[in-house]
């Protein structure tokens, strides 16, 4: 884990509380190093204060498919896809995720689209 990298956005939360930059980065270092639940509770935040920022959205949806939470990670890369409709990675993530709850025919229809804007 980076922890000095952690102590410094704990130190910028620290100062300002709502910093939407901070609670999100310190989500995805928590996440990379599995650490689930620190990581929601600062994507939370992050998404309280920027709820139309498309990869708070994605990063949340991540960390819930990590926990096998994938209602959760479903309605997360959905409302990401809902604000960044171009991004092909959301679409990948929601067809694993779909896959993984045993919805294939919608992991399917993810994969089309992803494909689909790939080849532009």
């Amino acid at each position: 884990m980076n922890k000095e990298a952690i102590d410094a956005y704990n130190k910028a939360i620290e100062f300002d509380a709502n910093s939407l930059d901070a609670h999100f980065r310190l989500g995805i270092l928590y996440s990379r190093n599995d650490s689930h639940n620190e990581a929601m509770t600062h994507l939370k935040k992050a998404r309280e204060f920027g709820p139309e920022y498309a990869e708070v959205h994605y990063r949340l949806g991540v960390v819930y498919d990590k926990k096998k939470k994938y209602n959760e990670a479903i309605d997360c890369f959905n409302k990401a896809i809902e604000i960044n409709p171009a991004n092909i990675r959301y679409y990948k993530s929601l067809g694993f995720t779909y896959d993984s709850n045993g919805m294939h025919d919608e992991s399917v229809a993810c994969f089309k689209k992803a494909v689909e804007l790939e080849e532009g």
